[in-house]
Formats: structure tokens, sequence, C-alpha cells
């Protein structure tokens, strides 16, 4: 008879739905200490190019989960690892690593990607392969690519209408410039940016798609204001986003009203802090609640707090991946894929307000959002408005057509 480790998988998830880490409830007794053969996943992370400095807190993260995983009794009492793969921020790169890990490695989860851009595309290579993909990307498209896909974080509907009421509510403004970069997730924010601001009567007066990896956006923002938008909605990668709002500043186009961005850690973590002073947004929850035990010990290992909520997402889909291994006794990828709407709601997570649930399509049943503003002390939430706002992940029906 094959030896159940769901009693490992019990106390893991007790432990984290009283809001305590792993390492903190459970010490390295010998009785659980793994061994064996490490039980292997993969991971498509942005490592170098313009999301590097969220590819970076992502693996950070990670290891930490691995880290508490490990001393818990690791999985099937064996020890975890995680193969890490650079997608360069790059489709291209994201498709290639997927392959170097399903034929090379025979993992039987990947974790990844961030951005939709790599994540649809590595979606739709595991899907025919039938290897469990837990991803972190908001593209609406991402419920369409089949039962091997599960995603940890809310769609873009969602952070789309939220940025942009957002937006209506703190200006009083009904005309706004939309900024996005030319692939999925930009396209699919912009969509529901439009639809927020078109439903209150509002109008978009400019819309730019900006494409990626340029080094001069001069004539984008040119574009951008060329109607003297009262506000911008945005959303950019790290590094782009750094150099677009450089630009901007040097340019002197600062709307009256002020910036707006859509993941807001995403679009301003990376820039020089002058150029995004009284830049707002909404970013899934990241600070307090069940997120402070993990920004505490990503301090203590890493002399920082975390700067974007990426590695939050990146612990969380790392210890439910573990507990679906533990849960089903294998690391067949049929088992684990049963195995993740089985654990998800025993789980409490650290990133988007916890509730980590999946819908029938593996994609995320809540999300939760901070408003937030970059101050002259950095980034912070925003004291006048309720800070947190806990949202049905889906089409709201009054904007369904």
């Amino acid at each position: 008879m094959k030896k159940s480790y769901r009693s490992i998988s019990t106390l893991l998830v007790v432990a984290l739905s009283m809001s305590l880490l792993l390492v903190g409830s459970v010490h390295a007794d010998e009785g659980l200490k793994p061994s064996g053969k490490p039980v292997e996943l993969g991971a498509i992370y942005p490592l170098t190019g313009a999301g590097q400095l969220e590819g970076s807190e992502m693996e950070k993260a990670t290891k930490i989960a691995i880290d508490e995983i490990n001393q818990a009794g690791g999985v099937l009492g064996r020890p975890l690892k995680v193969i890490f793969e650079d997608n360069e921020t790059r489709p291209k790169a994201a498709v290639n690593a997927a392959h170097k890990l399903v034929n090379v490695d025979n993992v039987p989860v990947v974790l990844g990607s961030y951005s939709s851009g790599n994540s649809l595309p590595i979606g739709e290579y595991l899907n025919k392969k039938e290897i469990v993909q837990i991803s972190l990307s908001t593209s609406p498209a991402m419920r369409d690519l089949g039962p091997w896909t599960f995603d940890v974080c809310g769609l873009d509907e969602m952070m789309g209408l939220r940025t942009a009421e957002f937006a209506m509510e703190d200006t009083g403004q009904k005309k706004f410039a939309i900024l996005v970069m030319n692939n999925p997730y930009g396209i699919g924010i912009a969509k529901w940016n439009r639809k927020a601001i078109e439903k209150a009567g509002g109008e978009v007066v400019t819309e730019v798609r900006y494409t990626r990896g340029k080094t001069d956006y001069r004539s984008e923002l040119q574009k951008l204001f060329s109607e003297d938008p009262p506000a911008v909605i945005y959303t950019a990668y790290g590094k782009e986003a750094k150099l677009i709002r450089k630009q901007a500043y040097e340019l002197n186009l600062e709307p009256k009203y002020g910036w707006y961005a859509s993941w807001f850690t995403l679009s301003t973590s990376a820039a020089v802090p002058e150029t995004v002073v009284g830049t707002k947004g909404m970013v899934g929850v990241y600070r307090g609640g069940s997120a402070e035990s993990f920004n505490e010990k990503f301090k203590e290992r890493y002399g920082h707090l975390p700067k974007t909520c990426w590695g939050h997402y990146a612990y969380d889909w790392t210890m439910m991946a573990a507990m679906a291994i533990n849960f089903s006794n294998s690391t067949d990828p049929n088992q684990i894929r049963q195995a993740l709407p089985k654990i998800d709601h025993m789980y409490r997570g650290v990133s988007g307000g916890g509730d980590k649930r999946f819908d029938k399509d593996g994609m995320q049943v809540k999300e939760s959002y901070q408003k937030m503003v970059y101050t002259e002390d950095g980034a912070q939430l925003v004291k006048s408005f309720e800070p947190k706002i806990e949202v049905d992940v889906g089409i709201p029906k009054d904007y369904i057509e």
C-alpha cells in the first residue's frame, strides 16, 4: 500500500488557514525531514527584460515557499525542487522554456508565467501536453485555454473596471486618455477601462498602445496628450514604465488630475521616484492582513519589504502546487489537476486578499484590490478611500451586453 501524505498536507492547511506560515508552525522535526529524489516543478519567470524586478521578487518568494515546504516535510516525503527558467519577458523565450521543462525535465507542473502575452502561448502548449499550468496572468483569454490551466490572480475585467471607476471617483472627471502595451494584457485592461468610462457617460479622448522594447516613447506620449486629457489611465511593465514616465516628466506632460495605474506596483516600482509622485492606482492586496507575515519573512531574508505584489502570488502558487501533490499522493499531472480545486478552499493565501478558490474554469472566484498612491516616501495606501475592495471575479451583470 502506498504511504499517504495527506496528513502532512492537512497540517500545512491548518497552519496556513490560521495565518501562520509553515515554518512558524512546523519545525525541523526528524520525523518530517524529507529524503530521497526531489520532486521537481518548473517555473517560468521574467528574470531579465522589462519585468526583471517582478521576476526577481517572484523567484525570491518561491524560494521562501520551497524552504518552508521542505521544513514541513516536503512533498510525498521528498524534497521539493523548482527549476527556474527565464522568459526574458518575451513570448518566444517563454514557450522555449516550457518545451524544455516538459521534454527535458519532465515536470508535472509549470508555475507561470507572468504577463498574459507569455502565459497564453505557454498555456496552449501545456494543455496539449496535459501538464498542469498555474499562472499569474489576467487576460480573460486565460479562461479558454483548457482544463490544465489554473490562475491565482483576478482577470482584466475586474482590474480594468475598478481602476477606471477609482479614477472617475477620485477626479470627478469623465474624459481620460489610456496608455497600455500592445499585447493581450494591455488590450484587455484598456477594453475594460473604456467600458467603465463609457458606461458612466464619459469619453476616452485618446488610446495609445505602445510597442514593447523600444528605447524612446516620446511620440507615443505626444499622441497620448494630443487632446489634452484631464487624467491618464495606464499600465506598463517595469523598465518600460520607468522610461515612459521619465520621458513624460522630461516633456512636462502631466495631466491636471494625474496618472492612474492598473496594477500599481507593476507601473511604478521600477520608476525614478520623482517622476511618479502623485500617481494613484489599484493593485492586488499585498499589504495588511494575511500578507503581513509573508512581508516580514521576505524582509528578514532579503533585507527589505517586497516592492511589488507579484512575489505574493508566486508564493501562493508554489504552496498550492505542493498541497495538491500531497493531497493527491501523486506526481501524476492529472491527479494534481484534479486535486487543485479540492484544496483551494483550505488554503489562505498571502496575495489578493487571501481567498484563492478556483471557479469551474480554473480562474479565481474572488480578488481583493487596494487603492495606492505614490508619495515622496514611496508607495502608500490611499488613506482617504476604503483601502480594500473585494470583488467577485467575472463580468458584472450590468456590463454584460
